[in-house]
């Protein structure tokens, strides 16, 4: 079963016994849930041994402005001493390559020189290095030069989870047709050796979707949908729920569920509670939505909270115990209802600190990628809402945010602000129009 606490215990006992892996794993893991204080401790004491791993976190935090102020310039110079102190390591010119090549500083980009990092990656035996390759050359329509790095990763020694990868893009690529002649046997078959040999959750999804929304193939498409569960992925729970219910199969629904429940993924209970919200059977919906805030399921937890915000059996919304449940659910919704909460008066008396409160919990929620809150922030910096003063910079790193998760409104904004020549960019109206269009 999951036990996410069972492990940062057993990490917490290896770092005290200075292993550097356990420092690295701690500091990722307290990143990705917003704790960056404690994140920095972890990754802090690794680097004072100079462990390779943990300066690597170190320099995607920097770049990122995980914790610290955002500097691309401190993360790529610490790339290349990395690199230069550990000419004969692979990993390192991977994270070089990454750090060249995505920048915001326009300034700063240098894909040719990600490009030679990674090429120097691959010279060492980098799987990692060859598979960012290929994609750079797909993305680019080299398909042949990208076709030759993704058959490299089938046929060195490297980790199965890339070799999965590799396999899911070329089949890709004989899907579409792409650099190759259109095969979509040869594509399945990429798909079949990906789930079956090395173990690639993500190529087994991929055929079963195939089986079941392209040939009607239902047998097949639960055979792999149950690979990729036995492979570890709670996502094909969901999937395969939806295979049933399209059938009309409730227990079967009901079934994928339960077995997630069983298998420690207690967020089972919220698919419960939709299940049989869905049905208008309000008993068994708050049931489930009970157990599932009993057993600590985040996605339960977030509901409940949003219950007593909305109010239910005719009661009045409870603000304060909506506060409590959004806190402990600690989603990006969560976090992002917490916002809107103080903003809208509704917690707090309206003060400069509620305020300050608010855009905490939004900029909690964007650091979860939540989309409403990135969407939200940006409009508090641009019309000085919940913020002590206007700030087009900072309403530009978060409209660029959006865009860069292809949301509308955030290409929209980010070519006005080329436009009008705000947040710091010289007016541009080429850049513009590209954003328009």
């Amino acid at each position: 079963k999951v036990d996410q606490k069972r492990a940062i215990d057993l990490w917490k006992k290896a770092a005290k016994q200075n292993s550097w892996f356990a420092m690295m794993r701690l500091g990722d893991h307290y990143a990705s849930v917003g704790e960056y204080d404690t994140a920095w401790e972890y990754i802090n004491e690794g680097m004072r041994w100079n462990y390779p791993g943990c300066i690597s976190s170190a320099i995607d935090m920097y770049f990122m402005g995980m914790g610290v102020a955002a500097d691309e310039a401190k993360a790529q110079k610490m790339a290349v001493d990395l690199c230069q102190k550990m000419p004969n390591v692979e990993y390192p010119y991977y994270v070089a390559g990454r750090v060249f090549m995505i920048p915001d500083n326009k300034a700063l980009r240098d894909s040719i020189r990600a490009m030679d990092y990674w090429r120097k990656g691959d010279a060492l035996g980098s799987q990692i290095c060859r598979q960012v390759i290929a994609r750079m050359m797909i993305h680019s329509g080299q398909y042949a030069e990208a076709k030759y790095y993704l058959e490299r990763m089938l046929n060195k020694e490297g980790d199965d989870y890339l070799k999965g990868d590799a396999c899911l893009d070329l089949s890709q690529m004989y899907y579409m047709g792409w650099g190759v002649e259109e095969n979509k046997v040869k594509a399945m078959d990429y798909l079949y050796r990906g789930a079956d040999e090395y173990g690639s959750s993500q190529c087994a999804k991929t055929a079963a979707s195939f089986h079941s929304m392209e040939n009607g193939d239902r047998r097949t498409a639960e055979h792999y949908y149950r690979r990729a569960i036995e492979l570890g992925d709670n996502d094909a729970y969901i999937e395969l729920a939806e295979l049933y219910a399209n059938d009309g199969n409730i227990d079967g629904v009901i079934g994928c569920y339960n077995d997630m429940i069983e298998k420690g993924y207690v967020d089972g209970y919220y698919y419960l509670t939709l299940l049989y919200a869905n049905l208008n059977n309000d008993e068994k919906t708050m049931e489930y939505l009970d157990k599932g805030v009993k057993n600590k399921s985040s996605l339960c937890l977030t509901m409940k909270g949003r219950v007593y915000e909305d109010g239910y059996d005719g009661k009045d919304p409870d603000y304060k115990k909506a506060a409590k449940y959004y806190e402990q659910g600690g989603t990006g919704l969560a976090f992002y209802r917490l916002g809107l909460l103080y903003i809208n008066g509704k917690l707090g008396k309206g003060s400069d600190d509620d305020m300050k409160k608010a855009v905490e919990y939004l900029k909690k929620s964007a650091d979860m990628n939540y989309i409403d809150a990135i969407q939200a922030l940006g409009y508090c910096y641009e019309t000085g809402t919940a913020v002590e003063e206007k700030d087009y910079g900072k309403a530009l790193e978060y409209y660029k945010l959006l865009a860069d998760n292809d949301v509308a409104q955030g290409i929209f904004k980010v070519g006005n602000y080329y436009e009008s020549g705000l947040g710091g960019l010289e007016a541009d109206s080429m850049a513009a129009i590209a954003y328009y269009r």
